[in-house]
């Protein structure tokens, strides 16, 4: 299946309306990117410590958010992330802009 595909971008869909109640339960912030790194769902824990709301944050980069400084190490890993299909956890450290434009 081809990445970004029509299908690829339904069964993501279908996730979200299973899992995106789950993710609002949940304490943690998470956010769902797709493969060109184009955010997809956002959960209340995501918004409440950035400040901004779905609207502002779905169909924008993953980067959009980010000090600028911290971007490039976040494409690689990211980037990584995608030419080798790897699973699992990746963690990286980068700093994220609030609303206000505070990191």
């Amino acid at each position: 299946m081809e990445v970004g595909s029509d299908s690829r971008i339904h069964d993501l869909s279908d996730f979200l309306a299973v899992s995106g109640p789950v993710f609002d339960a949940l304490p943690d912030s998470i956010r769902v990117v797709d493969m060109q790194s184009v955010t997809h769902y956002v959960n209340k824990a995501f918004l409440q410590m950035t400040g901004y709301s779905p609207s502002e944050l779905i169909n924008r980069s993953l980067y959009d958010l980010y000090v600028a400084e911290d971007v490039s190490r976040m494409r690689m890993t990211f980037g990584a992330v995608v030419k080798t299909g790897a699973t699992g956890t990746q963690t990286i450290e980068a700093r994220l802009r609030r609303k206000g434009g505070d990191p």
